[in-house]
């Protein structure tokens, strides 16, 4: 299927940008459409952006307002607008062809509202646009909250209120959605344009990150889910959970294969599958499936792959986690361990988090998994203080088995009791411990 590229801009650059897209041909479907302004921006994306690979926008506040709206956005927003050096280019062409210009008195519209100065001879004294950049986004994103005012508006009344007060003779436009309203109040402008080369660069880039999602998309993935404990009851809870899943992917469509072995149904599949079936890795559609429909319980292991060989080695990971810890968890191809799903206390634990975690966990007879689930809570608390109950609850596990991996700990030198904590109420001290493995806390 060919990648189609949707570019959303301002009436005044709609021209421009389908002339530039004909001049370039690009070898891949394009479609160009205007928006009135920022606040009209996400209804046109909404209803376009769905049929396209990827999205143009003109510009960083416009993408920045998409962004806004989608926070967890997985197609890719691309903002493009004239660069810094293109920008400068502009300015000296200005200062050629057109004599007496005093940039004083040139006004570039997104400096307008910070406090650096607002004329072409401000630009020309900053060492980066990226502070710049940084913090129009904060004030699109601060505007939006306010009364119904958008930045652009912001910038727009400033600049009305100079030419009303004679501090300027023309705008350096960069938002040109307020061009209208320059040319009803006849105040000269000008609205530099990307160049044809900046914006075949980003197009290419653009369709190379296109071209790896869809690789990625496309890798094998497998499930496995068994019946977490072994009784009697296990061939026969094993027919019921293959019919139980069978079912599942009969009324949702669900493109897989589904096998079933003494031991576990295994569903072979790829990663586009399994985006839907996790919701991007947060939860587990086919675990809450069957607690609802079996009376036994049942864990459910995800591995993602470069190949089908590699994916069967991390479900496997995944799958003896979920089993010990009765959830679901599931192991990417990067053998990330991500788990348990379903659960505000899921973690996400790479396998890079420390590189002697193989030499820890067996000084302190633990699993390395256990290191590296330690580590994840240091790291996301922010602290290298805990309790053996603290432990349990962030591990899913009793305080006993807690205070059995304490121990371990202790004796492999990885962690020691600093001080104790009491309360008014009767009861126990507790005592807190401090983990360390020799890595960094954020």
């Amino acid at each position: 299927m060919p990648i189609k590229l949707l570019f959303l801009t301002n009436h005044y650059f709609f021209q421009p940008t389908v002339n530039a897209l004909s001049r370039l041909n690009l070898g891949c479907g394009t479609k160009v459409v205007a928006y009135d302004n920022f606040d009209h921006i996400t209804q046109v994306y909404d209803q376009y952006a769905d049929a396209y690979d990827a999205v143009f926008v003109t510009g960083t506040s416009a993408k920045h307002r998409i962004d806004m709206k989608y926070p967890k956005n997985q197609k890719q927003v691309v903002a493009y607008q004239v660069d810094s050096d293109a920008l400068h280019r502009d300015i000296l062409r200005m200062a050629i062809e057109l004599q007496n210009l005093d940039f004083q008195r040139i006004a570039v519209d997104f400096l307008v509202p910070l406090d650096c100065g607002y004329s072409v001879v401000d630009f020309l004294k900053l060492d980066s646009m990226a502070p710049i950049i940084g913090r129009n986004k904060k004030l699109t994103e601060s505007a939006a909250g306010r009364d119904g005012s958008s930045l652009e508006q912001i910038i727009l009344d400033r600049i009305l209120s100079l030419w009303d007060q004679k501090s300027i003779d023309m705008v350096l436009c960069l938002y040109a959605s307020i061009v209208p309203a320059l040319q009803e109040r006849g105040i000269p402008f000008r609205c530099p344009f990307i160049s044809d080369g900046h914006l075949k660069r980003l197009v290419n880039d653009a369709l190379i990150r296109i071209e790896l999602n869809h690789l990625h998309e496309n890798h094998p993935a497998i499930i496995q889910a068994f019946p977490r404990h072994s009784t009697a009851e296990y061939p026969e809870q094993m027919q019921r959970l293959h019919d139980c899943l069978q079912q599942y992917i009969h009324e949702n469509l669900i493109d897989c294969v589904l096998q079933k072995t003494q031991s576990c149904c295994t569903l072979i599949t790829s990663m586009q599958i399994l985006h839907f079936l996790t919701n991007e890795f947060q939860n587990c559609q086919i675990s809450s499936h069957l607690e609802d429909s079996l009376d036994f319980s049942v864990a459910v292991g995800y591995g993602v792959g470069t190949t089908i060989s590699h994916a069967m080695n991390n479900v496997q990971v995944a799958s003896k986690e979920a089993k010990i810890v009765g959830k679901s968890f599931l192991v990417d191809s990067n053998g990330t361990l991500i788990g348990p799903l379903n659960s505000e206390k899921r973690m996400v634990i790479s396998p890079l988090s420390l590189p002697d975690v193989g030499k820890i966990a067996k000084q302190c007879n633990l699993s390395a998994m256990t290191i590296q689930k330690l580590i994840s809570i240091m790291r996301s608390t922010g602290s290298d203080k805990i309790t053996t109950q603290e432990l349990a609850r962030q591990m899913d596990t009793t305080v006993r088995n807690a205070n059995r991996i304490m121990l371990n700990l202790c004796k492999g030198g990885a962690a020691k009791p600093v001080y104790t904590q009491t309360s008014h109420s009767r009861g126990r001290p507790i005592q807190i411990y401090a983990l360390d493995f020799d890595v960094h806390i954020p």
